[in-house]
């Protein structure tokens, strides 16, 4: 009810904004939780560099997707989307995203950065020092960075303020998953990670995932806790997210509050307590 309540809040400050003709200055408001939203990438041809990468955003993990953006495309199976300005990566193992930034880790292990993902293309902001450079993957939570990696049977937890500057703390082991997994006769990798107000997101796809559109209801499967790296986690399994064939990232955070309303001038939105 608090998260509510906060949220009518920001909202009705938005909506007056609007009228009042102002410019809203979109902070970043850790204590609000504006209906998470799930974003994956997808690149039609990796072999192509030239080919414009694909957002996609849903609702919730395996929920509609919708249109990220104002005005949108519709793929061949009707799923919404946006191409956007992105050409420069062959293979989007990875991305990280919350309150309207995007992060990816490139095939060299750099750190990439874009706020304006739709018409902008990604700085390159160094190194992120990833533990080992076989594990690609990357999760943003209220200003942190996360990062996994696998070592023999355990499944290993990091975490950096400034992955690039910083490098990264080891949080511990991950209990109760590895990096594959059984499900229904199926065997699923461990690829990507997200987290969302301190949930954890593992995001495992099908090893002998198939190309059609009727594969996508068990072509990937998503487990989450609160405390993973505890002697023994509670971790409910999402399952599908209805990703497209090849998709091997996840990301989910709160709605670009900057999303929520036109541009308008000079009003600064406080942060509710």
């Amino acid at each position: 009810m608090r998260k509510l309540l906060k949220s009518i809040t920001l909202l009705i400050i938005l909506f007056v904004g609007v009228i009042r003709g102002d410019s809203v200055q979109a902070q970043d408001c850790a204590n609000i939780d504006l209906n998470p939203v799930v974003f994956h990438l997808f690149h039609p041809n990796p072999e192509v560099s030239t080919e414009f990468i694909r957002l996609y955003k849903q609702t919730a993990i395996g929920g509609d997707f919708v249109c990220p953006d104002t005005q949108c495309e519709t793929d061949p199976f009707g799923l919404l989307h946006k191409i956007t300005n992105i050409s420069n990566l062959n293979n989007v193992d990875n991305i990280a995203y919350d309150n309207g930034s995007y992060y990816v880790i490139d095939n060299a292990g750099d750190l990439l950065f874009t706020d304006d993902i739709i018409t902008a293309n990604f700085t390159n902001l160094g190194n992120a020092n990833i533990v080992n450079g076989a594990y690609k993957n990357l999760a943003l939570d209220n200003g942190v960075f996360y990062h996994w990696q696998s070592s023999g049977s355990q499944i290993i937890l990091y975490n950096s303020p400034n992955p690039v500057n910083s490098g990264w703390s080891n949080l511990g082991n991950v209990n109760g998953l590895s990096e594959t997994v059984s499900e229904g006769g199926k065997t699923y990798q461990l690829r990507d990670i997200a987290v969302h107000e301190g949930v954890f997101y593992f995001y495992y796809y099908n090893t002998n995932a198939c190309p059609s559109q009727s594969c996508n209801v068990d072509r990937t499967l998503v487990f989450s806790s609160s405390t993973p790296t505890n002697p023994t986690p509670s971790w409910q399994n999402h399952g599908s997210t209805y990703f497209g064939y090849g998709v091997r990232n996840i990301a989910i955070g709160s709605q670009d509050l900057k999303a929520l309303a036109p541009p308008v001038q000079d009003l600064v939105i406080e942060c509710p307590d």
